[in-house]
Order: structure tokens, then C-alpha cells, then sequence
């Protein structure tokens, strides 16, 4: 184990999926974690990437800093493409999927933090990652719209459904019970009923092993919809605790289909962009829109109250 003068290194290994489309935020959001970490915490970040160009891949690896190391994984494109056809049109892909295979490509790892692309982190995750998962597969936070609007806890049959995009994994309990094996046969007999894909699969394979974290560890932007009261009840909170959070969570995740780097008006836009400058594409032009195709749609119907017509 690294050593230095202030003492022993914590070494936190955090894995991230990417493709072409996603490699900004990706770098964003690790330019956030370092930003924010201990001075004695050293970073393994592992991206597992799909068909990257060159010039992404030169990107990431010109993320520097002490104590910190970046390893890009190549995968093969088309794994998962037997399932592009089941979600057309959703903003989810099957590169999410290769979420799945990290219990197989970190074969020397116990535990590690897992992190979508559409995330902020505000805090240093040493903390995060010590966790005691005991014989639990993860540790996530529940998720509030998919719980309370979705219904997918009872669609599934679960006591709590939690969102799979911050996750610490048990890699060798997951190993121990074949847990990669459940996921794949769940895929399969499960994808004519799956919304959210591999946040699905995660549910229904993980089950009732799963420690629910705080929301400080994964605040989802789609909460804000929801009171602040309901916030604290849905997490067994005091309003003053769930303010707190809201306020400034260890984790921003982005859940909405508004992110602050395709949209102008996205929830959090200004602490994204914060990092955005910070990062390796800090000179590179974002293109924006001013509305999202929902947005657009909502268009005549408002239209229509105003007693106007769209043409």
C-alpha cells in the first residue's frame, strides 16, 4: 500500500461507463471527484469504454493529478446490440449494460464505487467506499420517482428500488453467488417488462440485499418535484436534515432528460459548468439547445390554452 508523509494512502477504485456520447461528462464528472477529494485519498478510476475515438481517449488521459491513476478498458461495440431494438428512442442505451461485466473485469477488486457519467461529486467518496456491505451485493440510494410515481418496487415485488447510478458493489460476494450469470438470465426473460434497463436488472437480481444509502450520496435531480417534506419522509429525515442535502449534496446526479450540457436550462446547470471549465474540454464549445423534444411537444397544448394555434 502507498504511503505518505501524512500518513497511509485510501485507495478508492471508482468505475465509470462511457461511450463517444458521453466521454464530456465523463470527464467532467472525474474532474469533480478530484477536485474534491482528501488530500490522502488515491483514486483508481476505471472506465469502461465503448468505441471511443483517439482524440476522446487522449482527453481522458491527459486528466492529471497526485495520487490518482485512469485506466480505459475497451469493449467490444456490439455486446449488447442483440437488445438496441427493445428501447428505441429512449435516452438510455445498451452501453449501460456494460455495467454488468464489471464484476468480471475487476477480478482483483472486493468492493468499488460504481458512477454514472451525469454526476457532480462534491466531497472526497473515501467515506463512500468503506462502507460495511456485509453479505449485501450494494449499497445505493432509493429511488424517489421510480418509487412513488413508477411503482417499480411493487411491479417487482421489492421491499425498497433504488437507483443503480451510484453504486458500491460487493464484487466478491457477486462473484461468490454468480451474480453475473442472474443478471444476464434476468436480462433475458425480463426485457419485454423492463423500463429502466440495467437499473431494473440491478433490482430484481439484487433483491433484498441491498444496504439504502442517504441521499446526500446520490441526490437525483428528479426529486425536485417533490416537496420538501415528502423528501424527508420518503427518506426517514427531518426537513431540516433533507434541506441540508438538497441544498448541497455529496453527489449530484443528473436523472432528467435536461442535462447541463445538451440544454441551456437544466436544473444545477452552474455547478457542472463549474467543473466543465476545470476540465480537458474546457475550450470546446458546448452545443446547447434551448428547449428538450418534450419541451416541444408541450408547445401546442400550451398554445391551445392561451386559445392560439400552432401551425
Amino acid at each position: 500500500m502507498s504511503v505518505t508523509r501524512g500518513g497511509i494512502l485510501s485507495k478508492v477504485p471508482v468505475v465509470f461507463v462511457t461511450d463517444e456520447h458521453y466521454v464530456i461528462p465523463t470527464c467532467v464528472a472525474i474532474t469533480s471527484l478530484l477536485a474534491n477529494r482528501a488530500p490522502k485519498t488515491f483514486y483508481n478510476v476505471f472506465i469502461i469504454g465503448i468505441k471511443l475515438s483517439a482524440d476522446s481517449i487522449a482527453k481522458l488521459d491527459s486528466i492529471a493529478a497526485k495520487n490518482f491513476r485512469l485506466k480505459i478498458i475497451a469493449m467490444p461495440e456490439n455486446k449488447y446490440a442483440e437488445y438496441k431494438s427493445i428501447w428505441p428512442g429512449f435516452h438510455v442505451t445498451t452501453v449501460a449494460m456494460h455495467k454488468f461485466d464489471i464484476v468480471n473485469i475487476l477480478k482483483n477488486y472486493a468492493q468499488v464505487i460504481y458512477l454514472d457519467s451525469d454526476i457532480i461529486v462534491q466531497t472526497d467518496l473515501s467515506g463512500l467506499h468503506a462502507v460495511n456491505l456485509k453479505d449485501n451485493y450494494a449499497a445505493a440510494v432509493k429511488d424517489m420517482k421510480g418509487t412513488l410515481v413508477n411503482r417499480y418496487a411493487r411491479k417487482w415485488g421489492l421491499s425498497g428500488y433504488f437507483n443503480s447510478g451510484v453504486q458500491v458493489l460487493n464484487l466478491k460476494k457477486m462473484r461468490e453467488d454468480k451474480i453475473f450469470a442472474k443478471m444476464m438470465h434476468n436480462l433475458k426473460i425480463s426485457r419485454p417488462f423492463l423500463t429502466f434497463m440495467d437499473q431494473d436488472v440491478f433490482n430484481v437480481s439484487f433483491q433484498r440485499k441491498v444496504i439504502f444509502l442517504s441521499p446526500l450520496y446520490n441526490y437525483m435531480i428528479n426529486n425536485i418535484r417533490f416537496s420538501l417534506r415528502r423528501q424527508a419522509r420518503f427518506f426517514n429525515l427531518t426537513k431540516n436534515k433533507m434541506r441540508a442535502i438538497i441544498k448541497s449534496p455529496a453527489i449530484i446526479h443528473y436523472t432528467n432528460s435536461r442535462k447541463p450540457w445538451a440544454h441551456y436550462f437544466a436544473p444545477r446547470v452552474r455547478v457542472w459548468l463549474q467543473y466543465y471549465k476545470l476540465s480537458p474540454y474546457a475550450g470546446l464549445p458546448l452545443k446547447r439547445r434551448l428547449f428538450t423534444q418534450k419541451d416541444l411537444l408541450l408547445i401546442p397544448r400550451i398554445l391551445c390554452r392561451l386559445g392560439l394555434k400552432y401551425k
